[in-house]
């Protein structure tokens, strides 16, 4: 499973500036209030529409001046799939289709002059990236910050920005588990096939071998970390972190590589780090 963050990068005399990054790429686009349209308000509409399983294809439209960037997000059963196009042309001369809908990315490429697309991601944490799309809003939800908003764009959407809060609050607090329980639930699902194995607590090789590598310069550098599971697969180790983070290091074997080595992936919290193994497990063919 890939991840996919949103972050306002800007909002200044009327241009809301937003980045996508996913977990080797990532793209920005940019709105201009010249026309009217709220494509920040909208795109929480669409967030909220997925989550509320209303609709399985969706996109909103973000103006430039000039051009236009069209976000589109489909889903397929449980996976997610993110494209972004881009048009030289403003969206007034697209009399076919309004400033979002339910079109899917090949019908607005069958009615709409695209020139490229810019930008794509699929199998994604549908509900990891609605939460970083809730953060990066949720500042500017508060204080100064909401004033910097409105003089530079339009009113702070409050109505869709606090659905779309509860909405993702309800959906994580609903996995409430421990990491014990979780993951014995995975084991009793698949049986003993299950490519994933837990670690015991005083089982400290993993944590010792993941020092030796991790160097300084290394974003985990410095980190305290017990390890959890390993994979059997592969040389795949998870470890928790503080603040219940988890991160799943491929470890090398080899205290000689670039500071850059073991390559990893961060989870926010257990949903997403059980709906990752999961899914690779699922994928590798169970």
């Amino acid at each position: 499973m890939s991840f996919l963050n949103f972050e306002i990068k800007k909002i200044c005399a009327g241009w809301f500036d937003a980045e996508f990054i996913s977990n080797n790429k990532r793209v920005e686009i940019s709105a201009s209030d010249a026309w009217g349209n709220d494509s920040p308000k909208y795109f929480l509409q669409m967030i909220s529409d997925f989550l509320d399983n209303k609709v399985n294809t969706s996109y909103v439209v973000f103006d430039e001046e000039a051009g236009t960037y069209v976000v589109c997000i489909e889903k397929n059963d449980s996976d997610y799939s993110i494209s972004i196009l881009y048009s030289e042309f403003d969206d007034d001369l697209w009399t076919e289709a309004g400033l979002r809908g339910v079109l899917s990315k090949e019908q607005i490429k069958e009615i709409m002059p695209i020139d490229k697309e810019i930008f794509e991601e699929r199998g994604f944490s549908f509900l990891a990236f609605a939460r970083t799309i809730v953060r990066s809003f949720e500042e500017y939800s508060m204080n100064q910050y909401k004033e910097t908003y409105e003089e530079n764009w339009m009113y702070f959407p409050f109505a869709e920005f606090q659905y779309l809060s509860e909405q993702v609050m309800k959906l994580l607090s609903g996995f409430d588990m421990t990491f014990e329980e979780a993951f014995s639930n995975l084991c009793d699902k698949y049986g003993e096939n299950f490519s994933w194995s837990s670690i015991g607590f005083s089982n400290q090789y993993f944590v010792e071998e993941a020092k030796k590598e991790i160097k300084p310069g290394h974003l985990l550098y410095g980190k305290t970390m017990n390890s959890v599971a390993k994979s059997e697969s592969n040389d795949d180790v998870m470890f928790v972190m503080e603040n219940e983070r988890y991160v799943i290091i491929h470890l090398t074997y080899c205290q000689d590589g670039e500071v850059r080595y073991p390559t990893f992936l961060e989870f926010e919290n257990l949903i997403e780090v059980m709906s990752y193994i999961e899914k690779e497990y699922i994928e590798n063919g169970g």
